[in-house]
């Protein structure tokens, strides 16, 4: 890569003077770069960058990229595509800083795990939401991601590449990551990247992301399939009751005797219980009974989690616990054959009602014995 005599005067003009929009700079690829790499830097450094004016050449290959902005954009374009045009690329990240304060720091990350664009671009995706970094673009054919925002935005993204770009060959681990904080103007400023190690499947890793996100209410709540990886985002309250039902569901099989399957919600009238759900069938039995749960609790916070077998419910303690029977309770009715009771759980309640053909209706919910 070299730049033309234009551009080498405007790189040494430096950013003390005025910034006017009435500079121009050509850039010469020397990798000899397809017409879809040529045009993927060109966005990524027109957005990046809020350059006005970004032409890259005709011919295949192309040979030269135009820019015309101010002294300041042109030197950042400038080191965004010597770092790109280059034979060997990555992995370090480099970052660039520009004048002023706000999104003035520039990052280059390379993300060398990922095992096809898709999971390159889920990852990407990821981390420009929870990091809500506005202006992130990508580059496929290294890998590379560049991003511009505040110091803050880029220390979350350092945190969450390494926990999320993880070699193909690692072997799955429940766990869950450091809390990285950051300024948030509506306190949801903790984040941290939950580690699936036992989801049967795509579908029951997907269950278990939309089953925190709904029951903790927390608005950024994204996923890796690649990896098995949840990037959450939200107040220190959500992410406390978002890690222990992580802790809860993501089990290698039957949830274990003894294990505490209430949580309660600090400061408030409200609790998170797990119901198990084992006698009944996963179908669309049981997505009824989460329908009729919503509608008698007059609360949208109920989930049924396949791979379990389990209901998650977020209420009232008279909502779910109720004495004699809670709403709840009431609901917690479904088919079974006649005698198949077979309860795991102490604490057991049944209601018995009239036969229906082929087996009777029971009502059973279990909880922590």
């Amino acid at each position: 890569m070299h730049f033309t005599l234009l551009g080498l005067l405007i790189a040494s003009a430096g950013f003390a003077q005025t910034q006017t929009p009435a500079e121009q700079l050509v850039l010469h690829y020397s990798q000899g770069e397809s017409m879809q790499n040529a045009q993927e830097m060109a966005t990524a450094i027109r957005t990046v960058l809020e350059i006005p004016v970004v032409k890259v050449s005709d011919g295949n290959p192309p040979s030269t990229l135009t820019l015309g902005g101010t002294k300041e954009q042109l030197v950042a374009a400038g080191w965004i595509f010597a770092e790109w045009d280059r034979a060997a690329l990555g992995p370090q990240m480099r970052e660039y800083q520009l004048s002023g304060s706000g999104d003035n720091v520039l990052r280059i990350y390379y993300v060398p795990n990922a095992q096809s664009v898709q999971e390159f671009q889920e990852i990407a995706t990821a981390v420009r939401t929870v990091a809500e970094v506005r202006r992130l673009f990508t580059y496929n054919a290294p890998k590379s991601v560049v991003a511009r925002g505040n110091p803050d935005q880029m220390r979350l993204m350092d945190a969450l590449m390494p926990e999320i770009d993880t070699p193909a060959n690692r072997s799955a681990s429940h766990s869950i990551s450091p809390r990285t904080i950051i300024p948030d103007a509506h306190d949801e400023g903790v984040t941290q990247v939950y580690h699936v190690a036992n989801a049967a499947s795509v579908r029951d890793f997907q269950s278990l992301a939309t089953s925190l996100r709904t029951i903790a209410e927390i608005r950024r709540v994204f996923t890796y399939n690649g990896r098995w990886a949840i990037a959450v985002r939200g107040t220190d309250s959500q992410m406390a009751m978002s890690g222990w039902m992580f802790d809860q569901l993501d089990q290698p099989g039957p949830l274990p005797a003894g294990v505490p399957l209430q949580y309660q919600v600090p400061g408030a009238d409200d609790i998170v219980r797990i119901f198990d759900l084992t006698l009944a069938d996963n179908g669309p039995d049981l997505q009824n009974l989460v329908s009729q749960i919503k509608s008698s609790t007059n609360r949208q916070a109920a989930l049924s989690f396949g791979k379990l077998n389990v209901l998650v419910l977020r209420g009232t303690a008279a909502q779910i616990a109720g004495e004699p029977r809670g709403p709840v309770e009431q609901a917690l009715i479904w088919r079974q054959p006649s005698g198949a009771y077979g309860a795991r759980r102490t604490q057991q309640s049944r209601a018995l009602l009239p036969e229906s053909p082929g087996g009777r209706w029971h009502s059973s919910l279990w909880w922590g014995a």
